[in-house]
């Protein structure tokens, strides 16, 4: 199942990220990405809430299309300020991105272990 999520949140992330950097430039970054922003954390709460798989699903793609445009929107913008450092600037907004994402592990990992969370999920990795 781990495997299906990461899928779907992949597709959800990678599906319009060039069509998402053309709204950011027309509409405007701020707004992209707050909006974007406001997808991620319904997917947070819609998740934590999801008594079904599909449901699950539905919040992760919702989620995933979310992070994606914040990472459109970033990246168009830091493109912008620095037209000639194209790559580097990519570069850096992406392991920013990662680098993000990888320091939240440990802490939720310990917060979850510290609670009863694992043992009443059925859906926990941790259980």
């Amino acid at each position: 199942m781990g495997i299906q999520v990461t899928g779907v949140r992949f597709l959800g992330r990678r599906s319009r990220r060039a069509i998402r950097s053309g709204e950011a430039n027309s509409l405007g970054p701020r707004l992209v990405i707050g909006i974007a922003g406001l997808l991620v954390g319904a997917d947070w709460i819609g998740s934590g809430y999801s008594q079904t798989t599909t449901g699950l699903y539905i919040w992760y793609a919702i989620g995933g299309i979310g992070a994606g445009a914040v990472y459109g929107g970033c990246t168009g913008n830091v493109l912008k300020w620095f037209p000639d450092h194209r790559g580097l600037c990519t570069g850096i907004v992406s392991g920013a991105y990662g680098i993000g994402t990888a320091v939240t592990v440990a802490p939720i990992e310990k917060m979850i272990k510290a609670s009863t969370l694992a043992e009443r999920t059925p859906c926990s990795p941790l259980s």
